[in-house]
């Protein structure tokens, strides 16, 4: 069954969604979009509005490793760590892609999350700065990787065993700033270009999908978790539903039955079974009686909600408050009554689950 734009519900076509009253005919409408459709077809029509560009980065990342194999550019690094350096980069790009394209409807939820989520990481969870961080983040990598090349002596003797080729590294190493540079050049050249084909790749994607996301949201409905009054009610309805509270009225029973049967009548059936004559019971009935005790909980009247407040995920945590009346019975018939108060704690996420 399709899933509603809305609240994550299964629903029927040409129905309203049952489980949150939206209309899911707009919702039909856009799935019949190219976009929507998958495959080379949708992702060619997600990619137009931005003239294919993620589409011309991964061909320059492509041109650009496979000249730079075994060219001057690269020719002090090891043939093997050319080609994984070329690889990677050449396999990262469509992937990256590819799954901004995959992930187009979550980067929709994200970015109206960010509206009613609180926290130091809701600025993190914010698509359109990702956008921007990741390839500032990747240039502070590239820094740091320098750093470490030129403070610490074993990360050079690494680069060297592994990375360089035999013979490259001087020894004692160069000193200066300028020819320590000189020498990780061509280590620093791969990397570069590695974090930032990879990057401005995911970057473009990823404004692609924010994009889109912004056009879904000028014909789509909002997410439930934008509608506080609709979200309680669909946590309430839960809640009821769970603890079958439907009716605002819970009885729950826990008790025990024993039977027991009198005396003359168990001989007469003892004799019958013997082959003697059966005998009456006493006053010509039989003696049975059936004792019942236990303990009874039993809610009154309906829950008082009392804390309704948003968790930092965007979620919601209600508090309601129920009167309970617990009646002991005992085996003699003797009841006993005692008036509790229970709260109980309610918490769902942002779908309201």
């Amino acid at each position: 069954m399709p899933e509603c734009i809305v609240c994550k519900g299964e629903y029927q076509p040409d129905l309203p969604c049952p489980r949150c009253n939206a209309d899911m005919e707009p919702w039909e409408n856009w799935r019949g979009r190219p976009e929507e459709q998958g495959g080379l077809e949708g992702l060619c029509a997600f990619m137009e509005p931005h003239l294919y560009l993620p589409v011309l980065m991964t061909l320059t990342a492509a041109a650009f490793g496979i000249l730079a194999l075994g060219s001057a550019v690269w020719e002090e690094l090891q043939p093997d760590v050319q080609i994984l350096i070329a690889a990677l980069t050449i396999a990262g790009c469509p992937i990256v892609l590819l799954g901004m394209y995959e992930s187009r409807h979550r980067i929709r939820e994200q970015a109206l999350l960010v509206r009613v989520q609180s926290g130091w990481r809701t600025w993190l969870r914010d698509p359109t700065k990702r956008a921007i961080l990741t390839p500032a983040m990747t240039l502070l990598l590239v820094f740091l990787v320098l750093v470490g090349i030129l403070s610490p002596p074993l990360l050079r003797k690494l680069l060297c065993i592994f990375v360089f080729i035999q013979g490259y590294c001087q020894e004692p190493p160069p000193e200066g700033l300028w020819a320590q540079l000189q020498e990780a050049q061509p280590f620093l050249t791969a990397l570069i270009y590695l974090g930032s084909m990879v990057t401005f790749t995911y970057s473009s994607s990823l404004l692609l999908a924010i994009r889109y996301a912004r056009r879904m949201n000028e014909r789509l409905p909002l997410p439930i978790f934008l509608d506080d009054e609709r979200l309680v009610s669909i946590i309430r309805t839960a809640a009821f539903r769970q603890l079958d509270r439907l009716q605002g009225l819970s009885v729950r029973v826990h008790s025990t039955t024993r039977v027991t049967g009198g005396l003359d009548w168990e001989q007469s059936q003892r004799a019958s079974s013997d082959g003697e004559p059966a005998r009456s019971p006493v006053g010509g009935q039989a003696f049975q009686q059936q004792v019942r005790w236990g303990d009874r909980y039993q809610y009154l009247g309906w829950w008082n909600w009392e804390e309704v407040e948003r968790t930092p995920d965007g979620g919601i945590r209600m508090r309601a408050r129920a009167e309970m009346e617990e009646v002991k019975e005992t085996i003699n018939g003797v009841q006993r009554k005692r008036y509790r108060t229970v709260i109980y704690t309610i918490r769902a996420d942002p779908w309201g689950r």
